[in-house]
């Protein structure tokens, strides 16, 4: 079990002041005032409500059962799924504002080939345990202040670990992970055992990249005040192979990046930040960030073996918000670079987005498509172009694992159909970028999915692509969730089984499969 406090996350109160203060002006944008106060507003809400909501409701309980399943599991598809996402949004009649912000949960449900068992427990960060103890909230989150007030959050510079974004297998061990923030490493049995920096004070990200070529488990890390970087690589046993950190000339919020064969890409998202609202106790972060119709997008190449004093390529891209990059690739002496785009990210920055409004028990519209593009950039000639690639509500991507970092040609997303576009997500696709192809899953009449990502487990002895999908769709009508198993080359024929919770699931963000050959 960790035993550091709750406050052991690298911004201290006193780096945070110093970098706020060298940010400030940054901006020419009045003071913040902050979202109305979460005392006062956020119905909770329970897995009856109407619409996306029941993927707000806490799942309170620790539960373990073996679930029931209808149609046949496939006799190739043994392993475990893990899932991690926020699980707990409230706590002595205090909600969390946004879906980011709740207690991480890990989900593992585990296929056999004598049945399907169910498990989820909390990942025991510091913070967890203290409020659990408490009874009630203790510490602001990125996008929630802390209960009590703007002078309880005057000049709040700590924001502890929640851990609630992705679970990664890797090695021995299963790695909880969120932005900005050490890891928490865990059992497969989701037993927490440790806070995992990989021997930097720098924080690490929520989206790491496996390069199964190499046996490299690649990281980056970027501070939010402070714009320093790392880039890690990791063997199997947890071992950094080589680590380099340097400061990026920009300031701005990196989610996610690219790593190729020979180059690692990082885009910085083009944001305006007034710190202000944070030392008056009035804001929270997510409430400090601005979209201002920026010019450009400032994106770096770094060559992969490059030394720790090598500077990178800087280039420029066209504006937009990157939250998920699908993969990246070389072709011919190019670096191609695929994600998801928005030309205005309005459900997390603006008046009223999405993801605040979501947390209310309304629904707000995605105003704002994510769409597939590709930025093409020529190392040697210094150039970058963009081209889009597919226009729809999509996001989530997720490729075969085998063709992470590297060449590809398939990809699965999450997208909308029908009367609900613009609305959370309620169908699946698969694309083959290169022959331009589609095939698509919509979920039907009430459902929609209750991840974000939905995981990819590969045949082991097929190609690219071939193997089974595993999302997990929440059903309105009996206020539960199942785990759907899905032939990924065939997503128009539905479901070959359905796994039965005994309960709804709340949103989770992403995850991994664990073949039970590598157990």
């Amino acid at each position: 079990m960790p035993n550091s406090k709750a406050s052991t996350h690298e911004i201290n109160r006193r780096g945070f002041l110093i970098g706020a203060a060298a940010v400030a002006g940054m901006s020419t944008l009045p003071v913040l005032p902050g979202r109305a106060s979460a005392e006062s507003r956020s119905p909770i809400l329970r897995p009856g409500d109407p619409g996306f909501f029941g993927l707000t409701a806490s799942l309170r309980d620790e539960r373990s059962y073996a679930a029931r399943v209808s149609g046949k599991i496939p006799a190739d598809l043994r392993g475990t799924l893990y899932r991690n996402g926020p699980g707990l949004f409230e706590r002595d009649g205090f909600r969390k504002r946004c879906l980011l912000d709740g207690d991480g949960m890990i989900q593992a449900i585990r296929l056999d080939g004598s049945g399907v068992h169910y498990q989820n427990r909390f990942i025991q960060t510091a913070k967890y345990r203290a409020e659990e103890e408490a009874g009630r909230f203790l510490y602001p989150t990125w996008t929630t202040p802390a209960p009590g007030g703007a002078f309880r959050n005057l000049g709040i510079g700590e924001f502890p670990e929640t851990s609630g974004v992705n679970a990664v297998a890797w090695g021995d061990s299963l790695y909880a992970l969120e932005d900005a923030n050490p890891a928490h490493r865990m059992d497969f049995d989701l037993e927490t055992l440790a806070v995992e920096r990989f021997g930097e004070a720098l924080p690490l990200s929520a989206h790491p990249k496996i390069d199964a070529r190499r046996g490299e488990w690649v990281h980056f890390g970027f501070g939010v005040w402070d714009p320093a970087l790392r880039l890690t690589h990791v063997d199997r046993s947890g071992k950094v192979i080589r680590s380099r950190r340097t400061k990026l000339p920009t300031r701005g919020y990196v989610h996610d990046f690219f790593v190729s064969p020979s180059y690692i890409i990082i885009s910085v998202n083009p944001i305006g930040f007034n710190p202000m609202g944070l030392l008056l106790g009035t804001g929270e972060p997510a409430s400090c960030f601005r979209w201002n119709e920026p010019d450009h997008t400032k994106v770096f190449v770094f060559r992969r073996d490059a030394g720790p004093d090598e500077e990178p390529l800087e280039l420029e891209a066209p504006p937009s918000w990157m939250w998920h990059s699908v993969n990246a690739f070389e072709r011919d002496g190019l670096i191609h670079a695929d994600f998801i785009g928005y030309d205005d990210p309005d459900h997390f920055i603006g008046d009223d987005p999405a993801f605040w409004a979501v947390m209310d028990g309304r629904e707000v519209p995605l105003r704002s498509a994510g769409t597939l593009r590709r930025w093409t950039i020529d190392p040697n000639r210094k150039t970058l172009r963009e081209e889009t690639l597919r226009s729809a509500f999509d996001e989530y991507p997720c490729v075969d694992p085998r063709h992470t970092c590297g060449d590809y040609d398939v990809a699965f997303v999450a997208t909308v159909k029908g009367e609900a576009a613009g609305h959370p997500w309620n169908a699946i696709a698969r694309l083959e970028i290169e022959k331009g192809t589609s095939d698509e899953l919509v979920l039907g009449d009430g459902r929609q999915l209750a991840n974000g990502e939905t995981v990819f487990a590969p045949s082991l002895d097929g190609g690219e692509g071939q193997g089974w999908l595993l999302p997990l769709v929440y059903d309105r009508a009996t206020q539960r969730s199942e785990l759907w198993v899905v032939d990924a080359e065939r997503l128009g024929d539905g479901p070959v089984a359905r796994v039965h919770l005994e309960h709804h699931t709340p949103l989770s963000f992403h995850g991994s499969w664990r073949p039970a050959s590598t157990s």
